[in-house]
């Protein structure tokens, strides 16, 4: 056999879910410990360090399920979605959809998968400059209303079937009675400030005008939105908190005119 097909034919051997005898042949017999014996171990130590690598992504989804029905959930997501990248931190991209169709009777484990995926992806963001609110101060009040912003690349908006956070915090604390609390749907923000992923819970407004202004929406068209939400004489001062809350946490990283193309 050559030595590229041996190869292939040895990683066939790890990453199925069971082995088989085709490398067998291939192996050298010893006077300590038979071939099978020899190979199992690489068969069980390839799917122990991506399980060792997947807990140290998600340490708290680990401890929300316990170390047997965690490595129970991982082996089949490993045999499902099978290492593509040289670099592990990449691994887990996909275990949250993966869960939610695994374990639909469980939304908390799909849920704190994709929130601490999402606390991982914020750190290793990119490192933009972000806008100030003395950059504002370039426009004039009257083309304020015209004002459009992109978002900092590790700003996530996400969507959960549970109270993630809540739960999340619970598992950090070691807090039962707010873990069985944390059934309600929520929705939240992850994002980086200072070199640190940051968190919170946010009201439904809250999460509609940011997800608006995602769409790069201005703030006038921002204010227009939320006049169909609460009292006129309320709009602006709302907004004006928004917008001042998403600068004081460097959520924002360049303001625009909607009439033009010039960046801050």
């Amino acid at each position: 056999m050559r030595l590229q097909e041996l190869q292939n034919t040895l990683q066939q051997y790890l990453m199925a879910s069971e082995g088989n005898a085709t490398i067998a042949a291939e192996i050298t017999p010893v006077a300590k410990g038979n071939i099978a014996e020899r190979l199992n171990i690489y068969h069980h130590a390839y799917r122990s360090r991506i399980r060792e690598a997947l807990s140290s992504q998600f340490p708290n989804l680990a401890k929300l399920m316990g170390a047997q029905v965690f490595n129970q959930h991982m082996d089949a997501f490993i045999a499902l979605h099978p290492s593509t990248h040289r670099n592990m931190r990449w691994l887990g991209d996909q275990l949250s959809d993966f869960l939610q169709a695994y374990a639909p009777d469980k939304p908390l484990y799909a849920d704190i998968a994709n929130f601490e995926w999402h606390l991982g992806l914020a750190f290793d963001s990119l490192d933009t400059p972000c806008l100030s609110l003395q950059n504002l101060s370039a426009f004039t009040p009257e083309q304020w209303g015209d004002l459009s912003f992109q978002w900092h690349p590790s700003v996530y908006l996400g969507q959960a079937q549970t109270n993630v956070i809540r739960a999340w915090m619970a598992l950090e604390n070691n807090d039962q009675a707010n873990l069985d609390m944390a059934l309600e749907p929520t929705q939240f923000l992850v994002w980086r400030k200072e070199m640190v992923s940051q968190f919170k819970s946010l009201t439904a407004l809250e999460a509609d005008a940011i997800a608006y202004m995602m769409q790069q929406h201005s703030f006038g068209e921002l204010c227009d939105f939320l006049t169909a939400h609460m009292d006129e004489e309320d709009v602006l001062p709302y907004a004006a908190g928004l917008l001042s809350q998403w600068l004081q946490e460097e959520m924002l990283v360049s303001v625009a005119l909607k009439t033009d193309s010039n960046h801050l």
